[in-house]
């Protein structure tokens, strides 16, 4: 018995022995399953519900009993209430569902900035890893945001805590799957068949539990024996049909988008366009681009997901004929299948149309692109036809100024103080003989005026060609 010393949680009031899990599990084959890595997962990469927190935990069970009779209930309704888990082995239940609330959150202001969120203590958590036994290589799948799947053969043995006969036979099947990340969904189910006893458990989690937990509760009631591929087949339709939900979720943000243009394959009849003025390239382009790809990676893992299953339904049957009384029927593995490769192809449909919606959105992105440019460009024209009419209006009116500046000048000149015409009895020109101040005064202050203008139009321009001037 030990402790994960510094598992989140789990240090704040909860100091108290944990099973040494994954080495107590039956399953756990040293050499080839990673226990520190599991671990480590465990203690720095997940954070649980708090002990001291008025939060309930969620944890829901189906237990099916051969009759077809359905058992579901709340295991642990808050932190204080661990005996129910005593109750999850029944022997009654042929099959075993849990069903547990977990999602990897992601805050890029703290420190770590992702982590596994479960909702359950830690201590509970770890006990039911212990009881349910767990073999640590699924549990590094749920912890994987990529998504995967797997499968483990356990044979039985001698040794250990759990030793069981005969040696070296069939003791357990397992598989797991996982669907990575998507539009902060994600889903994860791990399956083991137990050739001893002939039963079956189930462990999901993720963000589908409550309505998977309905549906595989109305689906299988009053059925002989469920199969656990059944239960399988069962749980990637339904999370397949949420990522459906979000295509067509999808597909009707890409019709929006084109309806502000115009350019698509679809009429628009009961909408106006935008105009050139209110066109922009918005967030929404930026955020549905974006969620058709986390979209199409999730239906992406769902294809590999059913392409496994229906290549290990083979390797389940062919395992479960050798005990008395688990062997697959071979109508029910026609059926399971047939389904499995209806669904497969129409998750590959759905890739094919999200591929289809890259495109569309793409195009969308070019076209408001180039009608923002046509709009940049007629503005331009506008603004050099503009300019043309002003220059034409400058030109009159320096021809005006030149046709008056001659006589201005003269004006101006001979109306200064230094000439005088006399009277007007004896007119005559009197120039004054202070005049020579005129071109004291004049010709400086022009000088002055021509090296400044020289200075801004091709002195500066000509030092920062030279590179003896740098350019600010």
């Amino acid at each position: 018995m030990a402790t994960i010393s510094a598992c989140t949680n789990c240090s704040q009031g909860e100091d108290v022995p944990q099973p040494q899990w994954p080495e107590s599990c039956k399953y756990f084959v040293p050499g080839i399953m990673d226990s520190e890595y599991v671990r480590s997962l465990l203690r720095d990469d997940t954070k649980y519900l708090d002990p001291g927190s008025t939060q309930h935990q969620q944890i829901d069970y189906l237990g099916f009993t051969n009759a077809g009779e359905v058992n579901h209930q709340k295991l642990v309704s808050d932190p204080d209430r661990e005996a129910q888990l005593n109750e999850m082995d029944n022997p009654a239940h042929g099959l075993r569902v849990f069903f547990i609330h977990q999602k990897r959150v992601y805050a890029i202001e703290k420190k770590p900035w992702k982590w596994n969120q479960i909702s359950v203590t830690c201590r509970t958590w770890l006990d039911l890893l212990d009881r349910l036994m767990i073999p640590s290589s699924a549990i590094e799948v749920l912890y994987d945001n990529n998504g995967g799947y797997g499968s483990h053969i356990s044979y039985c043995s001698a040794d250990g805590p759990h030793a069981c006969r005969p040696i070296q036979t069939h003791c357990a099947y397992h598989i797991w799957l996982k669907v990575g990340n998507y539009r902060s969904h994600e889903y994860f189910a791990y399956a083991r068949h137990d050739f001893h006893s002939g039963r079956d458990l189930v462990l999901v989690l993720g963000t589908n539990g409550e309505i998977d937990a309905q549906q595989l509760a109305t689906q299988f009631r009053g059925q002989f024996r469920v199969n656990l591929f059944s239960v399988l087949l069962a749980l990637a339709t339904s999370w397949s049909r949420q990522i459906e939900v979000h295509r067509w979720k999808l597909d009707s943000e890409t019709v929006k988008l084109e309806s502000r243009t115009g350019h698509s394959a679809f009429q628009f009849s009961n909408s106006e366009l935008l105009t050139p003025e209110q066109l922009s390239l918005s967030k929404d382009i930026t955020l549905t681009s974006i969620g058709i790809h986390c979209t199409a990676r999730g239906a992406s893992n769902m294809a590999g997901n059913f392409s496994f299953l229906l290549a290990q339904l083979g390797r389940y049957a062919a395992l479960c004929a050798i005990p008395p009384g688990q062997q697959v029927s071979g109508q029910l593995k026609t059926h399971l299948g047939d389904a499995l490769s209806q669904h497969l192809d129409q998750t590959n449909a759905q890739i094919a149309q999200m591929d289809e919606l890259k495109l569309r959105v793409d195009a969308q992105w070019s076209i408001i692109n180039s009608l923002i440019a046509q709009r940049d460009s007629r503005s331009s024209i506008d603004i050099a036809a503009a300019t043309k009419a002003d220059s034409e209006l400058m030109r009159g009116i320096t021809f005006t100024t030149m046709v008056f500046l001659p006589a201005t000048f003269m004006a101006t000149f001979f109306s200064m103080v230094f000439f005088h015409i006399g009277s007007k009895d004896h007119v005559h020109l009197v120039i004054s003989k202070w005049i020579w101040l005129y071109p004291v005064c004049m010709i400086p202050l022009t000088v002055i005026l021509a090296l400044n203008y020289g200075q801004f139009t091709w002195l500066k321009p000509l030092l920062q060609a030279s590179g003896i001037l740098k350019r600010c």
